[in-house]
């Protein structure tokens, strides 16, 4: 008998148990940090127990951005340390003091990042984690340059959940995404099976989840690769060489695509400067969220509702051949870096969309968004949630997924 008691007692204590029902959980505050090319940002989260099925509710409170990026920290490590604490200092503003022990905190860096040797990379990666873990007012997670298609996924993540919640009765959006150092197109395929999608579960229903990125294909990184003075707005002054811009759109077109399958041939079989090689079939019965430079460019140029890549070539063609003496005085408030760089935009945009995404004229399923329900389109968002549905970030390798 004492045999038996204890058998049965060494069995409930090895007894797998139950996953903790997330609707007990206490809610929490999370801060993520944005480090991308340009700058970073933290974003100051407040998470509640489940909201419908197993996703929980999360709410933005607050977003702070500093300059530059941490991809510069050996510039000058002193002011990128002062910056990371500047974030900091702002997280400590929006969050009791007696709240911030429970609060996790991640550092997730982008493209900027990406683009630096592994030796650099791993250099500030460790900085930053001695920084961040060394404050001791937050619970310090963990200090990752994710992938790029991790990076798509949390923004169909973040669109998705904003939209309509993941609603399972629902067709569910694809993204289309522009940052400085890479780009990322990520959608569910529903009726298209393809290798090395990501595979999630929302709302008791499984994704097989398509999201690429590509390295270099960035807006600011595509033109510093382009350099194709027809790229420019006519007679814009192009550095210190005294070459002025020609503004000619189906030539700077036609320049990226020449320039990019160079670098493809010449560089790699396969990578990130193939994508005109390699055109993606985007489905035609769902729409696409234009975010980040997309939704800026689109904006300038006044396709706010949706975009058809004939009105984009029509209207970039247009902007494109006007001088840049007059450029400047119309658009007077816009600072001149940004001004002159949507001519580039415009062409590049409609060779990616029409040339290696597949969009054809006349089809206006791309929806540029900066907000859903008022709140920002933030890959962070979605990286957050998925974390809290047990997931882990998945760390760039050079010459793994991008």
């Amino acid at each position: 008998m004492a045999v038996l008691l204890l058998s049965i007692t060494l069995m409930a204590c090895t007894t797998i148990q139950p996953s903790p029902d997330r609707s007990v959980i206490e809610p929490h505050h999370a801060l993520m940090i944005d480090a991308g090319s340009s700058g970073s940002r933290i974003y100051v989260y407040r998470v509640e127990p489940r909201r419908i099925d197993d996703l929980p509710a999360v709410k933005l409170i607050g977003i702070s951005k500093i300059e530059p990026g941490i991809s510069e920290w050996d510039a000058d490590p002193d002011l990128a340390r002062n910056n990371l604490e500047n974030l900091l200092a702002f997280a400590k503003k929006n969050i009791e003091d007696q709240d911030q022990k429970n609060t996790s905190l991640y550092l997730m860096a982008t493209a900027g990042m990406r683009l630096l040797s592994s030796a650099k990379r791993e250099m500030i990666m460790s900085k930053i984690s001695e920084l961040l873990s060394a404050d001791g007012n937050f619970a310090f997670k963990q200090a990752i340059v994710i992938s790029g298609a991790y990076e798509g996924l949390y923004s169909w993540i973040a669109a998705n959940y904003l939209d309509d919640y993941l609603d399972p009765r629902q067709k569910r959006e694809g993204i289309l995404e522009m940052g400085g150092g890479s780009t990322q197109i990520t959608f569910y395929p529903s009726h298209d099976n393809r290798d090395g999608n990501i595979e999630r579960r929302f709302r008791n229903r499984n994704y097989n989840i398509y999201s690429k990125s590509y390295l270099y294909l960035g807006r600011h990184q595509a033109q510093r690769l382009t350099d194709a003075v027809s790229c420019y707005p006519v007679d814009y002054p192009i550095g210190s060489g005294g070459a002025n811009g020609r503004g000619n759109f189906n030539q700077c077109a036609t320049e990226i695509v020449e320039q990019f399958t160079a670098l493809c041939e010449n560089l790699e079989k396969e990578g990130p400067h193939c994508i005109f090689g390699q055109q993606t079939a985007t489905p035609a019965d769902i729409d696409f969220y234009a975010i980040s430079a997309f939704f800026y460019t689109f904006k300038f140029l006044e396709l706010k509702e949706s975009v058809d890549p004939a009105a984009l070539m029509t209207i970039g063609r247009e902007h494109c051949s006007q001088d840049w003496r007059d450029l400047k005085d119309f658009y007077s408030r816009i600072p001149e870096k940004y001004l002159s760089s949507y001519c580039f935009s415009a062409a590049y945009f409609w060779t990616l969309i029409s040339k290696a995404y597949g969009f054809s004229n006349g089809r206006s399923n791309i929806r540029p968004v900066e907000k859903i329900g008022g709140t920002e389109v933030s890959w962070t968002l979605g990286a957050l949630i998925d974390i809290e549905l047990g997931n882990k970030p998945v760390e760039y390798r050079p010459g793994g997924r991008n």
